[in-house]
């Protein structure tokens, strides 16, 4: 596989395409403080029957999602939000 070579700034160096390489290694692990969802939220969704919110009460909100996120040994976990 072969492709233009770039230097640090990501400009564009080679006239012609050269072999690309690509790294093994192992890369270290970048921690994130941020998770973004987008979603929009049904006007027309009933009240939740239950006044408190609980998790593991289906009644106390409307729908749910979820994702991975993985912890600073990269154990992987899952993300629920309610709503």
């Amino acid at each position: 596989m072969t492709g233009y070579s770039v230097d640090t700034s990501g400009n564009v160096v080679a006239t012609s395409p050269v072999d690309i390489k690509i790294s093994s290694s192992d890369l270290a692990p970048k921690s994130d403080s941020k998770f973004g969802a987008s979603m929009n939220l049904d006007a027309r969704a009933t009240v939740p029957t239950t006044a408190l919110f609980a998790q593991t009460d289906p009644t106390s909100y409307n729908n749910t999602t979820s994702g991975t996120v993985y912890d600073s040994l990269g154990n992987s976990h899952v993300l629920a939000c309610t709503w």
